[in-house]
């Protein structure tokens, strides 16, 4: 767990650089699929609080963090602002204007909360039909959105294949739902950190493999049910535009992609984590050569 220095250190520093008052109901946000609670917690880097002001959640990025990338996400965020997009969280300014603060080593956004719950499972993710048509309706909103960016505005390298800005982590985790008796809405999909220019299939195939990937007994699959109900909801409001690019591709890509994640996760991993992720690796390399054989037949 953390230690109650660090928490004294950010109620101080919300208090001092944003004015908040009365800072209370400090939780971690455990977004890690493979973390155990208490490890979970301890390596949390998003934190919800409550103060007199309202409810927010704070964001603490790495250390190692280029500075490049949190100047891309408060571009995009302010972008958002000014074009009332619904989905994503509003950055807070400092009391003298700035778009963040430094608290100990890490470099923090203080957002206004967004009610609701986040998702964390990878695999089987236990989404049903309307909140799958719901994600990819998501996902065409913010293509729509950022159709009129262009790199310059955002200083941001165009890629190869750049048209857009893509979010480039659209899963389950990302998006926030709220139940409000038999009814769920998404009410908001966050961390746009890993946001350049590229093909819009970039964030199709990585959805495709993270919101329809499923496990059976011959090894991982897409479940192209769950699959169409997700592009069914993405055509609805983006079908003159929906790409037409070699999505099997970007789907194996993003399987390669969350392959090095896991990799990288496993060096630190607890030692109660380790199955879960070994076992994530092997389903994602499965994937990605069930892909191999499918194609594109899967999009339509």
């Amino acid at each position: 767990m953390r230690d109650p220095e660090f928490f004294q250190n950010m109620t101080a520093a919300l208090t001092a650089e944003y004015g908040l008052t009365n800072v209370r109901g400090v939780n971690a946000i455990v977004c890690d699929p493979f973390a155990s609670a208490r490890s979970g917690a301890a390596r949390a880097h998003a934190f919800s609080l409550e103060s007199d002001e309202g409810a927010f959640v704070l964001k603490m990025h790495r250390p190692e963090k280029e500075m490049s990338v949190l100047h891309l996400e408060e571009r995009f965020l302010a972008f958002a602002e000014a074009r009332n997009f619904p989905l994503s969280p509003r950055m807070m300014k400092t009391q003298s204007g700035e778009s963040r603060v430094k608290i100990e080593d890490r470099q923090c956004h203080l957002m206004r909360a967004i009610e609701g719950n986040y998702r964390t499972s990878w695999i089987n993710p236990s989404l049903k039909a309307e909140e799958l048509r719901a994600a990819g309706r998501a996902l065409g909103l913010y293509h729509n959105l950022v159709s009129e960016l262009s790199p310059e505005e955002l200083a941001c390298p165009a890629g190869p294949r750049g048209t857009i800005l893509v979010h480039g982590d659209y899963h389950p985790g990302n998006l926030i739902f709220h139940r409000d008796g038999n009814r769920v809405r998404l009410t908001g999909i966050v961390d746009y950190e890993f946001g350049r220019f590229e093909d819009p299939c970039y964030d199709l195939g990585y959805a495709l493999v993270t919101f329809a990937s499923r496990e059976g007994a011959d090894g991982a699959r897409i479940d192209t049910s769950a699959w169409l109900e997700f592009f069914n909801g993405y055509q609805s409001v983006r079908a003159k535009t929906s790409p037409s690019g070699p999505l099997h591709e970007y789907a194996k890509r993003s399987c390669g992609l969350i392959v090095d994640w896991l990799n990288e996760r496993l060096e630190r991993a607890q030692a109660d984590e380790v199955e879960r992720i070994r076992h994530a690796v092997t389903h994602f390399m499965s994937l990605a050569e069930r892909l191999s054989k499918m194609g594109d037949v899967i999009i339509h």
